[in-house]
């Protein structure tokens, strides 16, 4: 395994050297596999902008990948949370042929690692503690694996802090008994408030159900909202596996098995025509809270938010471009919503250029492309 940052050095060439130098050994060691995370630290974008010494490391590594001499028996791994700011020379068949992307967990995800990480814990077995788990689960939108296993160490401490006050007030060593802590409800929304889930901080997507208190106001016009998604974008959140295609039976030897699969993938794709969603009404109707609770509708599809702090938010790369990377994106992870939030005071604040570099990329999007345009007009 190689950080990404592992083969950089401070000497013109040797950073190329390390990679020639890694191949090479890997070939020596087959079958073998080259595992780069953090990726996009050592294979960016190549542009004017950016330096000339990442550029030739680049190059040298698409050349290690598909050169003239084959790999062998060598597979090459790579891993990124941040897939636009790798060069996309890599990211095609041959080099990376596949693309696997881990979107945050969904809310059945989230039940059934809660419910792992709780099964041991004194009073959580049973069905009062599935219970607790699935109301967690409903309550954690937005947490990965890692925020929810910092959730549950958070409620732990608060429990040892009830349970045995003195041990922050003292600085001796005392003799505490773990069966006696109990960890309870209260104690994961004590913790809740604490804690900053990592999707919050790198995003401004603000998935979110809707509050209890505005349920019988607006818990309607949410439903007509998700009766429409429903029928813009007909698509399944869950996909067949491959082995799940594998074992449906092969037609290959019957006459007309080619035309009949090419209909039936036409009739999948022609369940969506151009779909595209418009919240709208007067000012401070809860316009944004519908917004949010139907992004939360659509959870498991992959969001890109079009806002302007994505817009702004990177120095290196033009508003225009940015509009171009987030479309790109959307067509490369389908179904896939891209939400505007506030999209009166957006076309207000961005130039005429950024306006038609969105009609056009919106325009270039086929018709049946599963790609939702979702935006709120406040």
């Amino acid at each position: 395994m190689r950080k990404g940052a592992d083969c950089l050095s401070k000497w013109v060439g040797e950073a190329e050297r390390q990679l020639r130098l890694l191949f090479e050994e890997a070939r020596t060691c087959q079958p073998s596999i080259i595992f780069f995370d953090e990726i996009d630290g050592l294979a960016p974008v190549r542009s004017s902008k950016q330096d000339q010494i990442h550029a030739s490391i680049v190059s040298t590594l698409l050349a290690l990948m598909d050169g003239m001499d084959g790999r062998g028996q060598v597979i090459v791994i790579g891993a990124t949370n941040r897939p636009d700011a790798v060069d996309p020379a890599l990211r095609r068949p041959g080099r990376f042929d596949r693309e696997f992307y881990f979107p945050l967990p969904t809310v059945e995800a989230r039940e059934r690692i809660l419910g792992i990480m709780t099964r041991k814990w004194q009073g959580w077995e049973g069905e009062k503690g599935a219970e607790c788990v699935k109301g967690l689960a409903r309550m954690t939108k937005g947490y990965g694996g890692a925020d929810l296993r910092a959730l549950c160490t958070e409620a732990a401490l608060n429990a040892i802090q009830r349970r045995y006050p003195q041990i922050y007030q003292s600085n001796d060593r005392l003799l505490l008994k773990p069966e006696s802590i109990g960890v309870t409800l209260r104690d994961f929304m004590i913790a809740i408030p604490k804690l900053v889930p990592s999707s919050a901080r790198s995003t401004s997507t603000s998935a979110s159900p809707l509050p209890n208190h505005l349920v019988p106001l607006l818990g309607d016009a949410l439903d007509r909202v998700k009766s429409a998604i429903d029928r813009v974008l007909p698509v399944s959140k869950k996909k067949r596996s491959a082995l799940e295609e594998a074992e449906w039976e092969d037609r290959n030897g019957e006459e007309g098995a080619l035309e009949r699969e090419m209909l039936m993938q036409s009739m999948e794709t022609m369940r969506v025509f151009r779909p595209r969603v418009v919240i709208y009404g007067p000012a401070g109707m809860g316009q944004a809270h519908i917004g949010a609770a139907a992004l939360y509708h659509v959870e498991g599809c992959h969001v890109q938010t079009l806002d302007l702090g994505t817009l702004m938010g990177d120095s290196t790369r033009t508003p225009d471009a940015a509009v171009v990377q987030l479309f790109v994106e959307a067509k490369r992870h389908p179904p896939s919503v891209i939400y505007i939030p506030a999209l009166s005071s957006w076309c207000t604040a961005v130039s005429e250029t950024t306006r038609s570099t969105v009609r056009a990329m919106l325009e270039s999007l086929s018709p049946t492309d599963p790609v939702l345009l979702l935006a709120v007009v406040d």
